[in-house]
């Protein structure tokens, strides 16, 4: 377990240990877990919401926040622009108007009792590494906070649409949150040889991305962490395939249908396309 890795080199340079993010897009298609992440607004608004909250004492060793309000269509505006950068190299410049959003989204996460509660103590952003024993290859994640003990609560902030129960719990199995939350555990379980897995608490703290900044906390079930732990064990055996192959092909990998029969899965048409499913009939109009 490790708390002095930049957050740029475990996307960037520890490319070859597998992470929750890396294992969903090979989940997607196998290629697409070879194409590295596109550096997007959203990303990197992303990494400043958890800078700020998490390490709010070191936010500044990341990022510069402008002072004030460029004009980026002006001559002037782009010069200070060149300015500021060329004085901050390899920090990531936030804008004044992002700046106090980030205020007022650690303001409403902050107003949560729970939430603040829970964000007291433990390690923040350290990365775990273990070897997975059945496959050999090497898997990494890397949680918000680690509890200083075995039965509290491991956290995960996540910045979502809606932070209402029903919206979440279904953003959870599309993001692959489940795997996650069984990564860190089974994770935390592998480098402390502690029954984390088994006696600890994965949670993910929900941060809606408007006004008025909903912020709820889900701790995840054994259900969903074996469900987690199940696409974990399912898609680390697909990448052995995969290096043992040389091949991360841009389709659905044969292993994973009945090609000796000649069979592929059946495309079904949905429920609410079947016309004798809907409840209406057409009928046609006389005169």
């Amino acid at each position: 377990m490790y708390d002095d890795i930049p957050i740029h080199t475990y996307h960037r340079v520890m490319t070859d240990i597998v992470s929750n993010s890396y294992l969903g897009k090979l989940n997607d298609c196998p290629a697409k877990a070879k194409v590295l992440d596109k550096e997007t607004d959203s990303l990197m608004f992303g990494r400043a919401l958890h800078k700020w909250i998490l390490e709010n004492d070191r936010f500044l060793e990341e990022f510069f926040p402008l002072p004030e309000k460029l004009n980026m269509r002006t001559n002037a505006g782009k010069e200070a622009m060149a300015k500021v950068e060329a004085e901050n190299i390899g920090k990531q410049i936030v804008h004044v108007e992002d700046m106090q959003i980030l205020r007022d989204m650690r303001d409403a996460i902050m107003s949560n009792g729970r939430v603040a509660a829970l964000l007291t103590g433990g390690k923040r952003e350290v990365t775990i590494i273990w070897q997975d024993e059945e496959t050999g290859i090497w898997c990494k994640t890397r949680p918000d906070l680690v509890p200083d003990i075995v039965n509290a609560v491991a956290l995960d902030l996540k910045s979502t649409k809606s932070a209402a129960r029903h919206a979440f719990q279904t953003a959870i199995v599309r993001y692959g949150y489940d795997r996650q939350g069984a990564m860190v555990m089974h994770g935390l379980t592998e480098v402390t040889g502690l029954p984390y897995d088994k006696e600890g608490i994965f949670a993910d703290i929900a941060v809606e991305t408007e006004v008025p900044y909903r912020t709820e906390v889900y701790p995840l079930d054994d259900q969903f962490l074996k469900r987690g732990f199940s696409e974990f064990r399912r898609l680390l055996r697909i990448e052995k395939h995969c290096r043992e192959q040389k091949l991360w092909p841009n389709y659905t990998p044969a292993t994973l249908l009945d090609l000796r029969q000649a069979s592929f899965e059946m495309m079904l048409m949905p429920g609410y396309a079947d016309p004798e499913k809907q409840p209406w009939e057409l009928q046609e109009v006389e005169g």
